[in-house]
Formats: C-alpha cells, sequence, structure tokens
C-alpha cells in the first residue's frame, strides 16, 4: 500500500516517511550477514604492547637529583601521591631555567623599596590630616600660608607636617583605604 502511495505521486507526509525509511533500515540490517571482526594483528611478529604500569611514589626518583633536562613527567600519574607531585612541580619551576622574567612584566618589579616623600604632603595625606584634626576636637586647623598655598596649588605643593600643627602625628593610609 506504502509504494502504491509513493508510486501514485501522492504526496507522502513527514511522520509516514519517517516511518517507513526506519522500517527498510531495519530490514536492511537483518537481510546483512555478521562479519566476524578480524583477529588482533601484530606487528612485526611483536605482541601487543600491554598498557603501562601505574607508577606510584615508590617508582619516582629523588627529587633532590633531578635535573631541568631530565623527565618529570612521571610525577603527573595519577598513582604519585599530592604531596610528591607538589614538591616536584615547585622544585621544577623554582629551577633557573624557567625562574627567569623578561623585565617587560608589570608585576616582576620590586614594589617593597619606594622614595621617602620628605615634606610633600598630598592630596590624600590633607584629607588624613583634616579627618585627624577633626576627630581630635579641633574645630578649623590654623591657617598657615603654605598649608593654604598647598590647598590651591593641588597636591604639588610641599608643606611639612609641623606646619599643619600636627607635629609627631602621622596620618595611616591604610586607614583611608578602609573607610
Amino acid at each position: 500500500m506504502e509504494r502504491k502511495e509513493r508510486l501514485s505521486g501522492e504526496a507522502e507526509s513527514f511522520l509516514a516517511r519517517w516511518s517507513r525509511r526506519k522500517d527498510e533500515a531495519r530490514h536492511e540490517a537483518a537481510a546483512m550477514p555478521e562479519v566476524p571482526s578480524p583477529p588482533e594483528q601484530t606487528t612485526n611478529d611483536r605482541p601487543l604492547e600491554s598498557p603501562p604500569r601505574l607508577l606510584t611514589d615508590a617508582d619516582m626518583p629523588p627529587i633532590d637529583s633531578l635535573r631541568y633536562e631530565d623527565d618529570w613527567s612521571g610525577f603527573l600519574s595519577p598513582g604519585v601521591s599530592e604531596g610528591l607531585r607538589g614538591e616536584a612541580l615547585r622544585r621544577l619551576f623554582s629551577s633557573p631555567e624557567l625562574n627567569v622574567t623578561d623585565g617587560l612584566d608589570s608585576y616582576s618589579g620590586d614594589y617593597t623599596c619606594f622614595e621617602a616623600l620628605g615634606a610633600t604632603v598630598t592630596a590624600d595625606m590633607r584629607h588624613q590630616i583634616e579627618r585627624l584634626l577633626e576627630a581630635a576636637g579641633s574645630a578649623e586647623p590654623s591657617p598657615d600660608a603654605t598649608v593654604a598655598a598647598s590647598a590651591v596649588d593641588g597636591w604639588s605643593a610641599a608643606a611639612p607636617m609641623e606646619t599643619a600643627g600636627l607635629g609627631d602625628v602621622s596620618p595611616d593610609p591604610s586607614e583611608d583605604a578602609g573607610g
């Protein structure tokens, strides 16, 4: 009946065509004889190699004896403990061959050493001074020519801490960042 519809030129719906093609594929698969798989073949008359043995901590050489040129891949085996793997990787990446910076990295500089500001009072320091004076209860700092000039001139003017009337009080920049 399906063949008659197809030959008659009537349009076959999508589901009917899908069902028919699925049935045809089943019949073709059942009609095909099963082909046995070929036997395992060897290369050059050698048997196939067995899977590699899982390496453990006992199989690893002492880390102190390894150099950069040696094979470190054994430490990445799943049988090696995390502690030994981490120690080996730390040792490998701290070797001089891998521990070289190119000078263009922005994080490679030594940011612990910096020049002292001397008598320069920055805008942040001025703000910190004002906060300390307000906290101390002083309504207004004494108007000093250098402090007033530095407030007008911006952060570039130099004004020592003593002229601001604080004496030995030094502003803490971490307080400003914290709140």
